[in-house]
């Protein structure tokens, strides 16, 4: 093999020194490459994790705004209720303190009337006899020929002389007694209504009804101040208390 000129030796050099060069460029580019690739992934990285947090966030902001609107739902079906409750209140306190001064004026004009205790031979000329029982010393008659609401049962029962039942003894055998001379499947208004302020059922001369109420099954209605006046019930065998609005008719139940 004969030797290289001097000419071909200084090609052969600049061919390796380019070769060189080309293989530093290529690095140089493979590495710049490799770091935009880096820095793009990373960035979609820092992308999805952005997106992912702020879909997190709205999905728990979402919720909380549900839950916000869902409390505050409640508490205006609460305030509804409670609103519908003063409401009933408020009229029937009117109702009752109307009926008060009335049934006051009745009582006044009626002060030189006989009572049953008076002149009990006028009321049973006057009323059916055998719709009268006796207990406890105490006497009380039932009207089962006509309906009134509840005012006006007290105001009938106030014009004969007397007053809405209230039998002052145990309220238990009362019932018992009622069921013995009772004849057939009825109710009556007797003399007792609920009272919101002392939350308490009580008797028309405001002493507050003692012991156990003998409920009808499914008694007592709620809300005690709408269905807040108080029925007799004889089912055929048994009676029971039940409460109704004062304003449906029932019949009523007078003592003297």
């Amino acid at each position: 093999m004969s030797r290289l000129d001097s000419e071909e030796k200084e090609e052969l050099r600049n061919l390796r020194e380019e070769v060189a060069t080309l293989r530093q460029t290529q690095a140089t580019l493979r590495d710049n490459m490799r770091e935009e690739f880096n820095n793009s992934v990373d960035m979609l990285e820092t992308k999805v994790r952005h997106l992912h947090t702020n879909l997190f966030k709205n999905i728990s902001e979402n919720q909380d705004l549900i839950e916000d609107l869902r409390q505050s739902l409640s508490s205006l079906e609460t305030k509804n209720v409670q609103l519908k409750g003063i409401v009933s209140l408020i009229s029937n306190n009117n109702v009752s303190e109307n009926c008060s001064r009335q049934c006051d004026d009745d009582s006044e004009a009626q002060g030189n009337q006989p009572t049953l205790r008076e002149n009990y031979e006028i009321l049973r000329a006057e009323l059916d006899e055998d719709n009268f029982f006796h207990h406890e010393g105490e006497t009380f008659f039932v009207n089962q020929e006509e309906t009134m609401n509840w005012f006006e049962c007290r105001k009938w029962c106030q014009a004969k002389g007397g007053e809405l039942a209230h039998p002052s003894g145990n309220l238990g055998t009362f019932l018992n007694k009622h069921a013995s001379v009772t004849r057939r499947d009825w109710g009556a208004w007797i003399g007792a209504s609920y009272s919101s302020e002392s939350e308490q059922w009580q008797w028309v001369t405001g002493l507050s009804i003692q012991g156990d109420l003998r409920w009808l099954p499914g008694r007592p209605w709620t809300p005690l101040t709408r269905y807040n006046c108080l029925c007799v019930h004889f089912d055929g065998s048994e009676s029971y208390l039940y409460n109704r609005p004062c304003n449906d008719l029932n019949y009523v139940m007078c003592q003297f």
